[in-house]
């Protein structure tokens, strides 16, 4: 494989407490095999790497900071490394701190060599899937001559092991795109497609005001043409026009722009934000899109008016009536302008509206638990005085005890991982029922194993739909028993009643348990994440180590974090808690994404509406200006004023029409591209085109109704008297 690829490692990512420094806590830990830095390029500020030998089984362990770390922790001291600190109850030697730009992993705190995994201790196993690979491309090797490679490999692998890596695909992913959610790209990708919308509705409106101008100075720009000046001339001097207007506005945006930073940032979700270090200021590359976006807008859209304004012959401007060459050579112009308003802004209106809608129905959705007075926190004995098994298990019974003391707790219980978004070890299993044959003679079940305590499903208010729930008389000595979800017994048994039935983890456990009881259905991994396939089982059966506590208070369930602090203490004062938060925080950090897309194309839309409107005011006033004679001739031959504001109206509404049908194709495209961001929406809404059609329409007729009352204050007298 050295033809295609310079380096490969392999890594894995958990969670390790860290103690000998102040207070104790959880961090997030990296195990990495001996080339992985190489493979990123990257190399410690302080101390040295890895070497070879210290990922050889039996070797000392060592370990490297993050820049974060060693300056939150140590200060900032260079006489950290080759100081000693305990990692998950062990003595580790730090040999050296990472720079702050080796962000690739960024909750990453601690990185260790995988000889010294503690967060994955079984790394030998085929089927154990829990590792991700990272690796560099040889000079002069392809992306695709990789795959091709790396597929050959896997199908190989699938013939040698083929109880473990059936139906298992491989791929190489470019780490710029693995980096960031595909959710992230998708949803960044909609809303600068939306800011791009915004520009050329403000730009089209622009275009048509410079378009009534340059009409305005028809004459003069005709006299200048016949005493010399050039056609292209003329148009540089408009041209130049619209840039001082661009870099007006330009400069003004820019200013906003940098005022309102911290409050567009504070909507965006951690999961989208780039790592530390990462400038997110009005910066050199920001101000120079802007001058850019400024300068192209002006050019573009200021090159038509200049344009049209020249091309008549100067003696034809002369002696022609300028009413006359407005109507003819800009009229249609700005007709065509303001419909393509209209169709842009009625597509931001109708993607914001989705969204809108979609973030209502999540808010208020329904997800399986009540998240309001919970408190979570993650807990995690140390193994070199818990092992797995009886100390485990006594050490979670009584640190829930203690938890039960404090004033204002109502229950108490512990979850490999809080639903609804929250933290915790997610591990998913495929499942079989008793008797059914092992894959490929037969399919398989794929559902989340989660372990819990017995007060669980009463701490979440999870309730047990058929059977019972967990108690204290399911112990590691009597009969192995689960309980699962609604829709993991739909997949399974269909419309068969699951209690009483065996069901076993064939790949993992791979022991038969009986099924207790059915809980319903619960949201987790985030409010908009579908009902999934849970297999609980009972934590005196599987005793994890790495917990969450979940608490259900009567109160503010923050007010209780300090008596939790001293529960654990009470029990064991060198065990950290971690990443103490309430779960209605988690709920709504989990909607932080679908909420910055609403809010940032719902403000598009409103925008948009706002400038369609300004622009069909702008047509239509202009149109009325030019026809003043007519309309005075019209009301002076006996002309109704209804009949004067149908003609003013209904040309605004045939624009709108137009601009309408234009738009709802345009609309149904970004319908589809935001089809995967909605939840229980449907990208073709009819209520949201209807509606957003209507409110646009409604706009039009506001719009266009402030000319058609000037149209009615025209004097026909005085029109009579001019001609």
């Amino acid at each position: 494989m050295h033809d295609v690829f310079e380096h490969v490692a392999i890594f894995n990512e958990g969670e390790v407490d860290l103690s000998g420094t102040d207070e104790p806590e959880t961090i997030g830990v990296a195990s990495i095999s001996v080339e992985y830095f190489q493979t990123l390029r990257i190399q410690p500020t302080l101390g040295r790497a890895f070497r070879s030998e210290d990922h050889r089984p039996g070797a000392p362990v060592v370990a490297l900071l993050s820049h974060n770390l060693w300056q939150r922790r140590f200060g900032g001291a260079r006489d950290c490394v080759g100081r000693t600190v305990r990692v998950s109850g062990r003595p580790i030697e730090i040999v050296g701190v990472m720079p702050a730009s080796a962000a690739y992993q960024t909750t990453t705190a601690l990185w260790l060599p995988i000889q010294a995994d503690l967060a994955a201790p079984d790394n030998t196993r085929r089927d154990n899937m829990v590792w991700r690979s990272i690796a560099r491309l040889a000079p002069g090797a392809s992306l695709e001559q990789a795959r091709t490679r790396v597929k050959a490999l896997a199908t190989r692998l699938e013939r040698e092991q083929p109880g473990v890596r059936r139906d298992w695909t491989n791929d190489l992913i470019p780490i710029r795109e693995a980096a960031i959610p595909q959710s992230a790209r998708r949803a960044t990708v909609v809303l600068f497609s939306a800011v791009v919308a915004l520009l050329l509705v403000a730009c089209v409106n622009v275009a048509g005001l410079l378009l009534a101008r340059v009409t305005t100075r028809q004459r003069e720009i005709a006299v200048r043409m016949a005493l010399g000046a050039s056609r292209a001339r003329i148009v540089i001097g408009v041209l130049t026009e619209s840039l001082l207007l661009a870099v007006a506005g330009g400069t003004a945006g820019v200013l906003l722009a940098r005022a309102g930073l911290t409050g567009v940032l504070s909507l965006i979700p951690s999961g989208i934000l780039p790592p530390d270090g990462v400038d997110l200021s009005v910066n050199v590359l920001v101000l120079a899109f802007a001058v850019a976006a400024a300068c192209g807008s002006a050019l573009l859209f200021g090159f038509l008016p200049a344009w049209l304004a020249t091309s008549a012959r100067a003696e034809d401007s002369l002696r022609a009536n300028i009413g006359a060459i407005v109507q003819r050579r800009t009229h249609r112009v700005r007709s065509a302008l303001v419909a393509a308003e209209i169709a842009m802004s009625l597509a931001l209106l109708v993607g914001g509206g989705l969204l809108v809608k979609s973030f209502a129905h999540l808010q208020s959705g329904d997800t399986g638990i009540r998240t309001d007075h919970l408190l979570t926190a993650g807990l995690r004995p140390p193994q070199a005085r818990y092992a797995s098994g009886a100390p485990v298990r006594d050490f979670f019974t009584r640190t829930l005890e203690q938890i039960g003391t404090i004033p204002g707790v109502k229950a108490a219980a512990a979850v490999s991982l809080v639903p609804v978004g929250g933290p915790g070890f997610q591990l998913g299993r495929a499942f079989l029922p008793q008797g059914a044959p092992e894959p490929p003679a037969g399919p398989d079940f794929g559902g989340e194993w989660s372990v819990v305590t017995p007060a669980y499903f009463e701490t979440m208010e999870i309730p047990i739909v058929s059977g019972r729930a967990f108690t204290d008389r399911d112990t590691a000595e009597s009969t192995l028993v689960t309980i699962i979800s609604e829709t993991m017994a739909r997949r399974v048994f269909q419309n068969r009643d699951p209690i009483g039935r065996w069901i076993r983890s064939w790949r993992d456990e791979n022991q038969l348990r009986q099924i207790v009881g059915v809980a319903r259905d619960v949201r987790y991994f985030g409010a908009g994440s579908p009902w999934q396939a849970l297999v609980y089982v009972p934590h005196s059966q599987c005793s994890w180590r790495g917990m969450r506590l979940v608490m259900r208070t009567a109160g503010d369930p923050l007010a209780t974090a300090s008596g939790l602090r001293r529960a654990v203490a009470s029990i064991d004062r060198d065990v950290p808690l971690a990443a103490v938060s309430t779960v209605e925080r988690y709920r709504l950090e989990s909607m932080a994404g679908p909420r910055l897309a609403a809010t940032l194309l719902a403000g598009f839309g409103a925008v948009a509406l706002v400038l369609a409107a300004v622009g069909i005011l702008g047509l239509m006033s202009y149109t009325v200006a030019m026809r003043t004679r007519e309309f005075g001739l019209r009301l002076a031959l006996g002309a109704r004023s209804r009949d004067l504001i149908r003609m003013v109206i209904g040309r605004a509404l045939v624009l709108t029409a137009i601009g309408l049908a234009a738009g709802t194709a345009a609309a149904y495209a970004l319908s589809r591209t935001l089809a995967s961001l909605l939840f229980e929406v449907a990208a073709t809404d009819a209520v949201t085109f209807v509606s957003m059609a209507a409110l646009l329409s409604v706009t039009a007729i506001s719009a266009s109704a402030i000319p058609a009352i000037r149209a009615l204050r025209i004097d026909p007298a005085l029109t009579l008297r001019a001609e």
